[in-house]
């Protein structure tokens, strides 16, 4: 099963870079599904080269998942951060008190999310990297085992 998955992963990059989606700048408003399909490579990366390698690969605003908007975050089920692609600096840190200016506890919410379901959606207001104004944001978040999840999201959701 490892490795069909693994086989599965490899061949959706490849098709990925054919077409030219793993470029840095993934397009202006990528949609749920680009976002669904970007989580299920994180997943399959972290399934492929372990936790520590993808870890490093996350966090780095260079990298393979960081494509314009579009970043990888994750944490462990108490709210530490273990890589943010968009701001690296914030690894180690606890989120378990951040909220969005309406009062949502985000990470404490997004943990509960992947704990209790594997895997789900969350909406919330957050800062977009490129336009630097609080903006909606809707993430997908997807749990890895029972220590840590990922996530990742978009701008705009009212769009979808």
């Amino acid at each position: 099963m490892k490795y069909i998955t693994s086989l599965a992963v490899i061949v959706l990059m490849t098709a990925t870079l054919a077409t030219g989606r793993y470029n840095p700048k993934y397009g202006q408003n990528p949609t749920k599904e680009d976002l669904v399909n970007f989580m299920k490579e994180a997943a399959g990366f972290v399934n492929i080269y372990g936790k520590k390698t993808a870890l490093k690969e996350f966090s780095d605003p260079n990298g393979l998942f960081t494509r314009g908007e579009l970043y990888i975050f994750a944490y462990d089920f108490k709210c530490i951060v273990l890589a943010h692609g968009a701001n690296p600096k914030w690894v180690g840190n606890d989120f378990k008190q951040l909220k969005d200016p309406n009062g949502i506890l985000i990470i404490q919410e997004m943990s509960a999310i992947a704990r209790n379901s594997g895997k789900g959606w969350m909406k919330y207001k957050w800062f977009h990297p490129e336009t630097k104004k609080i903006t909606p944001k809707l993430s997908y978040v997807h749990k890895i085992d029972n220590d840590w999840w990922i996530g990742s999201g978009i701008y705009n959701p009212e769009n979808e």
